[in-house]
């Protein structure tokens, strides 16, 4: 038995007669006859009636429609999927958290000329969203850094999430400050430095409540915490008061224009930036192109 002879009989069924089908299937009569013939042969079955009227199916050719069901409709949805692909570029997008080498290696592939056929997609936000993003494949590789104390909550929920983390490396977590601010030219600052300052969190207001922290929980209650969901807010926040964010330490093409300068903090342990991805999909290779330039970016 072949998914084709499932087909034939399947369609022979739906159109009443062989001559009908066999239009319909784009074959000769007596191909689709002769196929119909060894399946019942294989099986010592009959599944059609043949009379004056036409054909219909026996009690055995209802039970096999019945019982082949599953493989039909299996078949059909995957044709139907790629038949509809035809023509259309293929699809890459990656997630990332703000304030990580992401978005450069987004950008050195996306004027490639090879790279034209693609569908080209970037999202920025918080832990949750980017492991989401890749869990449901609407990301084909995220892009994120952790606090050392939230590494075994956060390789719990990528297993959870049947996601795999390749590390790429580990730094010191840094704040990003515009060059005008009280700190921008010392060469590294403490936690009690910055607490002077506000605070601007991608994350919720009360940063001890996220069950993930990009940073560190160790902030002092009476500091002021800005928190907000793009990097459009961050940046007019940073060039127009003493605020800071913290990040993995890279700064950005867009964060250099935006005049602004990264500073390590010496005593809130170590960070670590990697990447995800979801083992059950085979990424294209646009994607393999980006993890090659993004380790060229971080490491």
């Amino acid at each position: 038995m072949t998914l084709k002879q499932i087909l034939y009989i399947r369609t022979v069924s739906e159109a009443g007669s062989i001559g009908k089908a066999a239009k319909m299937l784009f074959i000769s009569q007596s191909s689709l006859s002769e196929s119909i013939r060894n399946l019942e042969d294989e099986y010592d079955m009959e599944l059609f009636e043949r009379n004056s009227k036409g054909i219909s199916l026996t009690h055995q050719g209802e039970e096999f429609l019945k019982d082949t069901q599953l493989l039909a409709s299996l078949y059909q949805d995957l044709d139907n999927k790629y038949k509809h692909r035809r023509g259309e570029r293929e699809y890459f997008c990656v997630a990332s958290l703000h304030h990580v080498s992401g978005i450069d290696a987004f950008e050195s592939i996306v004027h490639l000329p090879e790279n034209q056929k693609y569908r080209l997609g970037y999202l920025e936000g918080n832990m949750d969203q980017v492991l989401e993003n890749v869990e449901t494949s609407q990301a084909d590789v995220g892009v994120l850094f952790f606090a050392s104390d939230s590494r075994s909550a956060i390789i719990k929920a990528c297993n959870r999430r049947n996601i795999f983390f390749q590390h790429l490396k580990y730094d010191q977590l840094h704040i990003y400050v515009h060059k005008l601010h009280p700190l921008a030219k010392q060469k590294s600052v403490t936690l009690r430095d910055i607490q002077a300052y506000p605070f601007i969190s991608y994350e919720e207001c009360n940063p001890s409540s996220p069950r993930f922290t990009t940073t560190h929980r160790q902030w002092d209650p009476r500091q002021q915490i800005i928190s907000v969901s793009d990097r459009a807010m961050a940046y007019s926040l940073l060039a127009q008061s003493r605020a800071y964010v913290t990040g993995s330490g890279y700064l950005t093409r867009e964060d250099q224009r935006r005049e602004l300068v990264c500073i390590p903090i010496t005593d809130l342990g170590q960070i670590e930036i990697g990447y995800i991805s979801n083992p059950s999909r085979v990424l294209p290779e646009i994607a393999m192109e980006f993890i090659e330039r993004l380790k060229a970016i971080t490491v």
